[in-house]
C-alpha cells in the first residue's frame, strides 16, 4: 500500500512540474505544446490508474492530506494554464481577423485601372 501512495505522490510532483513548464512555455511552439499536452494527459491517467489500487480506507489522514494539497495545487495550474491558453487563442483569433481584413482590404485595389 505505501508503495502505491509514494508512486501516487512521485507522479503528482511530476503532473505539478509539467504543468508548471507548460504555463511559462512559449505557446508559438505549438508542436511542443501540443506534445507536453499529450503527455500531461498520459501522466493524468496514470495518476488515476495508481489512486485506484490504493485502499484509501487504510491511508493515514497525515497522507490523505498531503495528497489532496498536491491535487488542490494541480487543480489551481490547471486553472492558470487554461486562462494562459484562452489568452492565446484569442491572440490568434486576433491575428487571423487582421490579416483576413488586410487581405479583404487589398482584394477591393483595382490594378487594372491604374494609368
Amino acid at each position: 500500500m505505501e508503495k502505491f501512495i509514494e508512486l501516487l505522490q512521485e507522479y503528482l510532483i511530476k503532473a505539478i512540474e509539467l504543468t508548471e513548464k507548460m504555463i511559462h512555455e512559449d505557446y508559438t511552439q505549438t508542436e511542443r505544446i501540443a506534445l507536453m499536452s499529450e503527455n500531461r494527459e498520459r501522466l493524468m491517467f496514470i495518476i488515476n490508474q495508481v489512486a485506484s489500487y490504493i485502499v484509501w480506507e487504510d491511508v493515514s489522514d497525515e497522507n490523505k492530506n498531503h495528497l489532496n494539497k498536491q491535487i488542490d495545487y494541480i487543480k489551481k495550474l490547471d486553472e492558470q494554464l487554461l486562462v494562459k491558453l484562452q489568452q492565446f487563442k484569442n491572440e490568434v483569433q486576433e491575428e487571423i481577423k487582421t490579416t483576413h481584413q488586410q487581405k479583404e482590404n487589398i482584394k477591393g485595389y483595382d490594378l487594372n485601372d491604374l494609368k
